[in-house]
């Protein structure tokens, strides 16, 4: 399912009047919690009847909420600085190059009145609200939101030197699950593979008035992204390629709309196939 531009998406400027340049950032490695030994130092937290376990044949983390929760029933994973096993999720984003935050999700049953991805940094709350994209159920989603600006996620108000100084000293990262208000039914929703890495970035750029020739490395193996033309009189954008990485670099082929004055801009989408 393809995720709004304005909303959940990677915005990186590839080309600018198809002049030939590369885009960079710091290198980092990814950091990746598959939650294969169970909560790996990530603390389960539930309210009004909702608990966190680790499903210990797939593993992958289930939020469960039972028959008979309270209205507002909801159960999180939380990393925090007391917690050695979680020190890749927190502390200096900005220095490792830390840019992207993402996670797998599935709701079995029914969807959740509430998915927020919230981290805290320099004392600073930034939150993004996710579940009016799971439409669907039995299916995994995965987002995966850039932290490359305020506006980006969007992460709720602060001007660009707080966003970057809550970026230098994140305290806490949490993923949470809102019942979805039936207190008679049952509910399971999973969340695995929570990660933080860095934006992707334009090795080499080959521009041709029929096709430019892109090599594209932090890629996430098994994720979708699409790469979109904006026009930039009207504004609207078209697609123009879409694609599922299969490796960490991989070398495309977008077409080109021979004006010589295009911007195109490379997005996810939140397919997973996990």
């Amino acid at each position: 399912m393809f995720l709004p531009l304005n909303r959940l998406c990677l915005r990186l400027n590839l080309l600018a009047l198809l002049g030939g340049f590369a885009v960079s950032v710091p290198a980092a490695s990814i950091y990746q919690e598959t939650f294969s030994g169970g909560l790996a130092g990530w603390t389960g937290e539930g309210t009004g009847g909702g608990q966190v376990v680790v499903n210990a044949i797939q593993d992958w983390v289930e939020v469960q909420i039972p028959i008979g929760h309270a209205p507002l029933a909801s159960g999180k994973i939380i990393a925090t600085n007391q917690l050695a096993a979680c020190a890749a999720f927190l502390g200096d984003f900005d220095a490792v190059g830390g840019r992207v935050l993402g996670f797998s999700f599935l709701a079995e049953n029914l969807v959740p009145s509430e998915l927020e991805l919230r981290w805290v940094g320099a004392g600073n709350n930034h939150a993004v609200e996710l579940s009016s994209f799971i439409t669907e159920l039995n299916h995994w989603y995965h987002f995966t939101v850039s932290l490359a600006s305020v506006q980006a996620g969007p992460w709720g108000t602060g001007t660009p030197s707080s966003f970057e100084a809550s970026l230098q000293d994140v305290e806490r990262l949490q993923i949470l699950v809102g019942a979805a208000g039936i207190g008679f039914v049952a509910q399971t929703y999973r969340i695995d593979n929570v990660h933080l890495s860095p934006l992707p970035t334009i090795a080499s750029l080959s521009p041709g008035s029929v096709q430019h020739e892109l090599v594209v490395s932090n890629l996430h193996p098994g994720l979708s992204y699409e790469f979109a033309y904006r026009d930039l009189i009207s504004g609207e954008d078209t697609l123009l390629a879409s694609f599922e990485a299969l490796a960490s670099q991989e070398t495309l082929a977008v077409p080109a709309d021979g004006s010589g004055a295009e911007t195109i801009f490379l997005r996810f989408t939140n397919e997973d196939t996990h």
